[in-house]
Formats: structure tokens, C-alpha cells, sequence
């Protein structure tokens, strides 16, 4: 079960911003520009880990899968994905949210 969207996901982070987080782009393709689209298959590893990893918490403690997502893990499972995102770009900066989010976490 996911625990959160890309509906979801849209919410924290724009389009734009997930188009950049999930393509991967070699020097011939910078001459090409970016691709304009989501890569599906490096979201959903992202979704998956957050899912996978909020399970190993829970899991001995609750009957998953859950009936119904608590809006405090789905805001978990989000900041989770932005922050395996952003971590796909070493040479850049995480956002201060989002190291916030972890440190918290």
C-alpha cells in the first residue's frame, strides 16, 4: 500500500521540480534540454522506499496493511520521497525544509 500520491507529492514539490529530481541527464543530453516528463520509475522507488521503511516501523506493532492512512504518514511518506529525491543530486544543496524534516524525523 502507498502511502502517499503523486497528488500528494505535487502538493510539496511542483511539477517542474519533479521533472528536474527524477530525470537523469548526461552532457549530450543538456544540449537537447531536459525531458519534460516525470521518469514514473524513479518516483515510484522513491514511493516504495517510504513506503518500505514506514512499514519497518510499524510492522509488530500494527496489522498491515493499514485500512486507512493517517494523514501524519502520509506527510511522513512525502517528506520522505522529496528528501530520496533531492539526495539523487550530490553536487546540489539539500533544501533547509527538507534537512529539517530529516533531522526531525
Amino acid at each position: 500500500m502507498a502511502y502517499c500520491t503523486l497528488e500528494d507529492i505535487g502538493q510539496l514539490l511542483s511539477r517542474h521540480t519533479l521533472v528536474q529530481l527524477t530525470q537523469d541527464v548526461s552532457g549530450e543530453a543538456l544540449m537537447g534540454g531536459l525531458p519534460n516528463v516525470i521518469n514514473d520509475k524513479v518516483l515510484n522507488d522513491a514511493i516504495r522506499y517510504a513506503d518500505e521503511l514506514i512499514d519497518a516501523h510499524l510492522r509488530g506493532r500494527y496489522v498491515l496493511p493499514l485500512e486507512t492512512v493517517p494523514t501524519v504518514l502520509r506527510d511522513m511518506a512525502v517528506n520522505l520521497v522529496s528528501h530520496r529525491l533531492y539526495l539523487r543530486r550530490p553536487e546540489g544543496q539539500l533544501p533547509e525544509a527538507i534537512k529539517r524534516f530529516i533531522e526531525a524525523a
